[in-house]
């Protein structure tokens, strides 16, 4: 079975760019715009192997909250956070509840294909 990501981006031109890089890896890709979108995704695609998640969202919305909500949910679940922000602006939605490894945006795809595979293949990632 092909592994399924969810990828979570607020500007949706990024989110369909990455979406097909990822998908051109041999994924399953669902994407959302927002938290409450990628909530309910989440719980209709599942199981999902690895969510992609921005940090930040919208001034309101943190990707590190909606990451810790979608792990409360399936503590099984892979995340990677990216972020075109410096690390200093990212600290302010810092939940620090888990730690999730983060990839600066822009990448290319061949920066984030070995990260990605890493996480679905971890076991304790």
């Amino acid at each position: 079975m092909t592994p399924t990501i969810i990828i979570v981006e607020n500007n949706r031109t990024v989110l369909d760019t990455i979406s097909q890089q990822v998908q051109s890896l041999g994924y399953r890709v669902v994407g959302a715009l927002n938290s409450a979108e990628a909530t309910a995704t989440f719980l209709r695609e599942r199981p999902i192997a690895l969510a992609i998640i921005d940090v930040i969202l919208s001034d309101t919305e943190s990707g590190y909250a909606l990451a810790d909500s979608l792990v409360a949910r399936d503590p099984a679940l892979k995340v990677l956070l990216i972020s075109g922000y410096s690390p200093e602006d990212q600290a302010k939605y810092r939940t620090y509840k888990n730690a999730y490894p983060t990839l600066q945006k822009p990448f290319r795809i061949r920066e984030g294909r070995r990260l990605i595979q890493d996480i679905i293949e971890s076991v304790n990632c």
